[in-house]
């Protein structure tokens, strides 16, 4: 089986749930029920198999929020590896992220290439199981 690698698209502008959400604080880092949508996500790239360190791209507003987060979940699910975080410094949309989340996988010589997985973090808990079920091995 070949080690997947996480990548978690964490943009966005706060203006979906206005008043509650902002630009400075969008809505994947607001506290619902003591979680995060961040969090939850990454708690979900943390739990696939053969999983290598999660790339996180975030706007750079975001960067101390976002890497609070990761360290926290990262140290709860004692994942060894330190995740990456690219920042942008406006949002252009998905395809770009992607884009640069998949160079800097292909770049990264401490990771053996394999799969990326795309890992919104807008919704909470929606499809998890079948995330996992994509890549589990068929032997």
């Amino acid at each position: 089986m070949r080690t997947v690698t996480p990548v978690i698209l964490s943009g966005g502008s706060g203006t979906r749930l206005w008043p509650l959400s902002r630009g400075l604080h969008p809505k994947q880092f607001m506290n619902i029920n003591g979680q995060t949508l961040f969090g939850d996500t990454v708690i979900r790239a943390l739990a696939l198999p053969k999983v290598a360190a999660p790339i996180v791209i975030c706007n750079e507003a975001h960067r101390f929020l976002a890497a609070a987060i990761l360290q926290e979940k990262t140290a709860q699910a004692h994942f060894s590896r330190k995740p990456h975080i690219l920042l942008e410094p406006q949002g252009r949309n998905t395809a770009p992220a992607v884009a640069l989340c998949a160079m800097s996988a292909l770049s990264n010589k401490a990771e053996p290439a394999g799969s990326a997985a795309g890992l919104p973090n807008n919704i909470r808990k929606c499809g998890s199981a079948a995330a996992r079920a994509q890549f589990r091995s068929p032997h």
